[in-house]
């Protein structure tokens, strides 16, 4: 039974290393998933979220963008996510860029809600 969860938790490492804000604190009408820099990163900092069965990841900045092949064009869920992040971009980075020694405590208590 531990030989299973290890093999498992190994495969899905990258869940563990992400944690999920909920749409009543965001205001958005998706959950949003954010991460904190490890280092091991191939990508600049950023959120996913989750639409049509998408993991959709967004980069954190001025002008976030989207970074899915399988998005064409912004929809409104999108565009919210979008302002949301500009909102909030500062608080997010911050995040990121403590690499493990915030707490989600740290973003739950500054995040605003998006409109």
């Amino acid at each position: 039974m531990m030989e299973k969860l290890r093999r498992y938790n190994s495969n899905k490492k990258e869940l563990f290393e992400m944690a999920n804000i909920s749409k009543e604190k965001t205001g958005l009408p998706v959950m949003v998933w954010i991460s904190y820099q490890t280092g091991k990163e191939k990508h600049s900092a950023r959120i996913k979220i989750r639409l049509n069965d998408e993991w959709i990841p967004i980069t954190i900045s001025d002008k976030p963008e989207v970074k899915s092949k399988e998005i064409k064009g912004k929809s409104k869920v999108i565009n919210s996510v979008i302002d949301w992040i500009v909102l909030n971009k500062n608080v997010l980075l911050k995040y990121w860029n403590a690499k493990g020694k915030l707490g989600i405590d740290f973003v739950l208590d500054n995040i605003m809600k998006g409109k």
